[in-house]
């Protein structure tokens, strides 16, 4: 078995029969594959099944992502949830003339801002494409601890609001002549929300004003 295979059994927690399980293989099957240390037998198709499969269960998936990553750099891309849901979002931004990205720490873990998170890394796809984005939030030192953590990142704008109340990450994307549409972060990345719940968080951010015609930008309401 290649280090490589033994490593993603581990960090699936599955034994090679389970494995031969899932992929619809025999025992003996897999077992043969497995025995040929010269080449990997887990394809990167087999290692997206088994993180399915995973979040099927509800069970944690950092340590097979992390593997992932680490061992499958050329196909993560297409193998991670939150990866191919982010070049989603960041795909549809590309058409959107205002985006708003909101993060409430009282809800939000603080890794929620870490360099790898799905957040962080829709905020940079974004900008990628876009000269500025719109951040809201509630507390002011959200502010600087994004700057700390991510002195290479700019053109964003911070709205700091008491107002804001609403308990989800998320984004929220304004295209051309076409009603915003928004995408809700979680466990597997930002999700597009549907249109019926796009247009109520539309209609809650304009009612606390926090998107002010667009022109919020650099605003503080309240201490937060």
């Amino acid at each position: 078995m290649s280090e490589r295979d033994k490593g993603l059994l581990r960090a699936a927690h599955l034994k090679p029969a389970e494995a031969a399980f899932l992929l619809g293989r025999s025992p003996a099957a897999v077992y043969t594959g497995l025995s040929r240390k010269e080449r990997h037998y887990f394809g990167p198709s087999m290692a997206s099944m088994f993180l399915r499969c995973l979040y099927a269960k509800a069970s944690p998936t950092a340590e097979l992502q992390n593997f992932i990553e680490q061992n499958y750099p050329a196909e993560c891309d297409l193998i991670l949830p939150d990866r191919i849901n982010n070049a989603q979002l960041v795909e549809r931004s590309k058409k959107s003339d205002f985006i708003a990205f909101g993060f409430n720490p009282t809800f939000a873990d603080i890794e929620t801002l870490s360099k790898n998170s799905s957040l962080i890394r829709a905020v940079t796809g974004t900008l990628e494409h876009h000269p500025e984005v719109t951040f809201i939030t509630n507390q002011k030192w959200v502010s600087g601890c994004v700057a700390d953590r991510h002195p290479d990142i700019s053109g964003i704008h911070y709205v700091i609001s008491e107002e804001y109340d609403y308990p989800f990450t998320f984004a929220r994307l304004h295209p051309d002549f076409q009603p915003p549409s928004a995408f809700i972060f979680g466990m597997q990345g930002p999700a597009e929300m549907r249109s019926h719940d796009a247009f109520q968080l539309e209609k809650y951010l304009r009612s606390r004003a926090l998107l002010e015609n667009h022109a919020t930008r650099d605003t503080v309401h309240g201490t937060g």
